[in-house]
């Protein structure tokens, strides 16, 4: 019997043009992918997040 693998999580965001611009722009010039950029401006957000809510357990 063959294994079926389970599809990866994926979501989809619709950005606003003047937004994907200043990220296309930061990209290039850190010769990166948007969504590479966009996976470490989240990854970063959501540390911020969990370091306040550890700091601060009624903060959320």
């Amino acid at each position: 019997m063959s294994e079926t693998k389970k599809p990866i999580p994926r979501t989809y965001l619709h950005v606003d043009p003047e937004i994907f611009k200043i990220l296309f722009a930061e990209a290039k010039k850190r010769q990166i992918m948007v969504s590479d950029l966009m996976l470490e401006i989240i990854t970063e957000a959501a540390e911020n997040i969990k370091q306040k809510k550890v700091s601060d357990p009624h903060s959320l």
